[in-house]
């Protein structure tokens, strides 16, 4: 398993993604894949 590296420019990303109201769980579940070492899904790949 992979471990997460948070940097400063990301907090104040993800704070800023916080405030406009945007879902954070589609965030949350592909971190989780990518730190479990899971293939993401290709979508809108032509």
């Amino acid at each position: 398993m992979l471990e997460l590296v948070v940097t400063s420019q990301f907090k104040k990303d993800l704070k800023r993604v916080h405030k406009q109201g945007k879902d954070l769980n589609l965030l949350q579940n592909v971190l989780q894949m990518l730190l479990d070492e899971n293939e993401l899904d290709v979508k809108g790949v032509s």
